[in-house]
């Protein structure tokens, strides 16, 4: 398996040569987000349309990744939406099924917040630690896990995959690599946190009278992390499958 330093030059490069099709995915979902955030004051409304509208545009965009890097020459707008929200249900299924995953990981916070708040006494270093350790003890698990299932996201593209096959294909493919395969997705996590940070130290910068033109800032701060991220992380991924020996079809 190629070297994380390796891994990441090249699905930036990649991403950057498949542009032309994943930036209109992006932004036909980000223009529409920041418009909203602009003129409207429910944050309620704002939140439940994003987080449908972003799911719908990264089953699209990992849809087009697979289309793209399996053989197609080109995926339209209207293609990749397409394809995508067919294969929406099964994605999400997946996406469950990570879920129960996080499982281990989730007991282990509330362990730790039950223990840390619920305290009469303020707790010391040691005390601390100790939580800290339970907590990792139990997301070891979850790490493991995920690791092992996180390709099923781009497996069930194919539309002769079920979900929980696609799960067992990912487990199949990382059985025996799940420390390479850990290192290289954190490093690409590490990778995406400090590009994050650009925009963060930013939009932090600016003053709070600003008041509209902060707002427009950073609506296109947040595009731009994510015509860069979004893409990457896609490719990124696909790359590391595909490194493992797996080569998803799309129907």
């Amino acid at each position: 398996m190629p070297r994380s330093p390796a891994l990441i030059k090249t699905s930036f490069k990649e991403f950057w040569e498949l542009k032309g099709s994943l930036f209109p995915i992006i932004l036909l979902i980000m223009i529409p987000v920041v418009v909203l955030d602009l003129i409207t004051n429910s944050d309620q409304a704002l939140g439940t349309y994003g987080s449908f509208a972003t799911l719908i545009m990264n089953v699209a965009v990992i849809n087009t990744v697979v289309r793209l890097k399996t053989g197609v020459a080109r995926v339209t707008l209207v293609d990749a939406y397409y394809a995508g929200t067919g294969r929406f249900v099964a994605f999400m299924c997946v996406v469950g099924l990570l879920g129960l995953q996080m499982i281990p990981l989730l007991i282990g916070g509330l362990i730790y917040v039950s223990g840390s708040t619920g305290a009469t006494v303020g707790l010391g270093p040691v005390e601390l630690m100790l939580l800290g350790g339970i907590w990792l003890l139990f997301s070891l698990p979850t790490f493991r896990w995920l690791t092992r299932s996180a390709f099923a996201l781009y497996l069930v593209q194919d539309g002769a995959m079920r979900p929980v096959a696609a799960v067992k294909a990912s487990s199949t493919l990382v059985r025996g690599k799940s420390l390479q395969v850990f290192g290289r997705i954190l490093a690409g996590s590490i990778l995406m946190v400090l590009i994050l940070i650009i925009p963060s130290l930013a939009i932090s910068t600016l003053p709070e009278t600003a008041g509209l033109l902060s707002r427009v800032v950073t609506s296109l701060l947040q595009v731009a992390s994510a015509l860069i991220l979004v893409p990457f992380a896609s490719v990124y991924g696909y790359n590391i499958l595909e490194a493992l020996g797996g080569k998803p079809t799309t129907s």
